[in-house]
């Protein structure tokens, strides 16, 4: 028995030890070109914008809530919005169709091209998702 408690002490030493140690560093997300840019749909419903804020996330408006989630990039012009997640303020019917629309479609986003201030995102069959224009120089205020 006292075997045991021994072990058991020495285990309990080891995983304290062990949670003091350093963390793993883990790799920095890679902003890309968009870090830091404010774009709208080109034909929103509301005031809809998106933020990529320049630390791996996004937020933005829908009209009536507020979005936000991570962002993944990689080589050539590939992209990854979200999951997102958005707060909750009661909507007509048709603000709810236009905000499930507008997050499914950038959340199917998995290529981009930039030209000048307009941004295409794209589906995973290159397929263009939704079509935004840079908004310059800071994010509307809803």
């Amino acid at each position: 028995m006292k075997k045991f408690l021994s072990m058991a002490a020495l285990a309990a030493a080891l995983l304290a030890l062990a949670g003091c140690a350093a963390p793993e560093k883990s790799a920095a997300p890679r902003d890309g070109e968009l870090a830091g840019t404010y774009w709208r749909p080109v034909n929103p419903m509301n005031y809809t914008y998106i933020e990529f804020t320049g630390d791996g996330r996004m937020v933005g408006s829908t009209g009536r809530n507020r979005f936000f989630g991570p962002v993944a990039y990689a080589k050539g012009k590939r992209i990854r919005l979200g999951p997102l997640a958005t707060t909750r303020s009661k909507l007509t019917r048709l603000e709810s169709q236009y905000e499930e629309q507008f997050i499914s479609r950038l959340e199917a986003a998995r290529g981009y091209v930039l030209d000048g201030d307009t941004l295409t995102l794209y589906d995973e069959e290159r397929q263009p998702v939704m079509k935004l224009l840079q908004l310059k120089p800071q994010a509307p205020k809803p």
